[in-house]
């Protein structure tokens, strides 16, 4: 008998019901119409008779006032219990090993420890739970990569695919702080617990139907007659969806009542702007990340690049033939141009602005944007990056019409062509990253040609783990490549004009040269350590000891 039942579970589209729940049910649905018409129609179709025959005729029940429906509370998809418990004892894969990390759920007083370092029996994961209550952590695990999730119903949400993870972290439902490649690879461990607990839900499913059966509360004929009790209860499972997605939008509305975009900008950016530049706020405010610094900086060798431009050009007035006069004026147009990108790079880098930036490029479709905002105007990044790439390509396009077709300099013209060529290049790369759709790519981590085309087979990496595992989390995205080409760039250029302002002090234009290249050395290494998730809002000349809660963050400050 047992083994019919199996196969009738497994292979039937049968909804499970039962007579009382039937008449629960029907009755909401048809509340105001006869009572013993309900029942006795109820019992007709149960017993598979004419439902007709079996009416019988009584007075009308006039409907009772319409009580206000309590809200059930409903069971979420997912639990963090569900999922870590089944990836404890599970083997350690190549890439985990070695790998510890920590979660905490918003509401649950224990973490979990995830343990795949080898050091537990049989080489599989270890999970270990640890107390959170009053922010206490043990020694040990302070330096250990973590991750926070504001509640249960945010889990739930990202695990069952109804809240991108990229927004949740841009509104600070979830919190990471360490090594953030450490959770990247977790993806295939963290997809077979999941997929065990999902086995699990639809077997102890199974197990129930099954019970249900042997106890006779449902038989298996009405089981068997799919089509039959799909047709009669089509009418009450669609009124239950109905009130399940009434519940469900009712839950979004309260929680998009706040908007969120007004949400990431009240959680990192302080109610009141500190304005009296003596105190510690105002400087924090303003200089309180790597990026902050570094767009300031930016902004400083940009000044310094128009200043030397403008005194050469004036130096030069009287003496400088055609050529040089068309190329110093190319330069002074260029450096307002790099003045302007420096300004965006400033507007952009305050942490409101970032996480705005984030969430935009998660929750905003590419393909309902116009051709100019999805190109070029998405965001303040683009729009500075394009403007850099202006500074490096219109002057000088120009310059070389001038010289090729003006004064017949076809030689100095290619010369310059190709220059021209290969900045605008290296920009034109710099601008793709900031794209929306780069930006959405791989779960909004970016998009990676450079190390899948170029890095990886270059320096052979692919049958290498431990080499991989390095220069992924050093160029494993475009923007990471940028950074880094932009920092090496900017150091090359800052050791030699050292060396030639230390040689001739008392020139001015040495001076000159100075200014407009070293802050843009400093600047670029500060945006490539800002470039790292975990230290993109973070800065090496604030602490954050004061707003600190042991792994650096209390219920009501964002880590970031």
């Amino acid at each position: 008998m047992l083994p019919r039942l199996k196969k009738v579970v497994q292979t039937s589209r049968f909804k499970r019901w039962t007579r009382e729940s039937r008449l629960k049910r029907a009755k909401s649905v048809t509340e105001g119409f006869d009572v013993a018409q309900t029942t006795s129609t109820i019992v007709a179709e149960e017993n598979n008779e004419d439902a007709v025959g079996s009416l019988g005729i009584s007075a009308r029940v006039e409907p009772s006032p319409k009580k206000k429906k309590l809200k059930p509370v409903k069971k979420l998809e997912w639990s963090p219990e569900e999922i870590f418990n089944e990836m404890h004892g599970l083997p350690i894969a190549k890439e985990m090993r070695g790998v510890t990390v920590l979660f905490e759920v918003g509401g649950v007083e224990r973490g979990w420890k995830i343990d795949c370092s080898s050091s537990g029996i049989d080489d599989v994961t270890v999970i270990s739970r640890y107390d959170v209550s009053g922010r206490k952590y043990i020694a040990e695990d302070t330096s250990l990569p973590w991750c926070r999730y504001k509640d249960r119903k945010v889990f739930s949400k990202i695990e069952s695919g109804k809240l991108n993870d990229m927004v949740a972290y841009a509104t600070g439902r979830i919190q990471v702080k360490g090594d953030s490649t450490k959770f990247d690879k977790m993806e295939n461990i963290w997809a077979e617990a999941k997929e065990r607990a999902n086995d699990r839900k639809n077997q102890v499913k199974d197990i129930g139907i099954i019970e249900k059966m042997e106890n006779g509360e449902v038989s298996v004929e009405e089981v068997e007659r799919v089509d039959y009790v799909d047709g009669m209860d089509a009418k009450l499972d669609e009124e239950d969806d109905n009130d399940d997605r009434e519940d469900e939008e009712e839950e979004e509305d309260e929680e998009e009542a706040i908007d969120e975009e007004a949400f990431i900008i009240t959680t990192y950016k302080p109610e009141v702007e500190p304005r009296d530049p003596r105190t510690k706020a105002f400087w924090k405010r303003h200089m309180g990340t790597d990026s902050l610094v570094g767009s300031y900086l930016f902004l400083l060798s940009s000044v310094g690049y128009l200043s030397m431009t403008i005194y050469s050009l004036h130096q030069k007035s009287n003496t400088a033939t055609s050529v040089q006069f068309a190329l110093q004026l190319a330069n002074v147009f260029s450096a307002v141009l790099f003045t302007l990108s420096s300004l965006y790079f400033i507007k952009l880098s305050y942490p409101e602005i970032i996480m705005l930036m984030i969430y935009r490029s998660a929750a905003i479709d590419p393909e309902t944007m116009t051709f100019l905002e999805r190109y070029f105007t998405a965001n303040d990044m683009l729009i500075a990056l394009w403007l850099a790439t202006a500074a490096l390509g219109l002057p000088y396009l120009s310059l070389v019409l001038y010289e090729c077709l003006v004064l017949g300099e076809w030689v100095n013209g290619l010369i310059v062509f190709l220059t021209t060529i290969l900045g605008v290049a290296l920009s034109g790369v710099m601008s793709a990253t900031a794209m929306p759709d780069c930006m959405r790519a791989n779960n909004g981590k970016g998009t990676r040609v450079v190390f899948e085309k170029c890095v990886v087979p270059l320096l052979g990496l692919k049958n290498d783990s431990d080499r991989f595992t390095f220069y992924s989390k050093h160029l494993g995205n475009d923007g990471l490549v940028v950074a880094w080409t932009l920092g090496i760039l900017g150091t090359l250029c800052g050791i030699p004009v050292t060396i030639l302002v230390i040689l001739h002090p008392r020139s001015i234009s040495m001076w000159l040269i100075f200014w407009s290249t070293m802050p843009f050395s400093v600047g670029s290494l500060l945006f490539v350590r800002a470039s790292y998730p975990e230290t993109m809002n973070s800065s090496i000349f604030f602490s954050d000891e004061e707003n600190d809660v042991s792994h650096g963050i209390d219920e009501g400050t964002p880590l970031l």
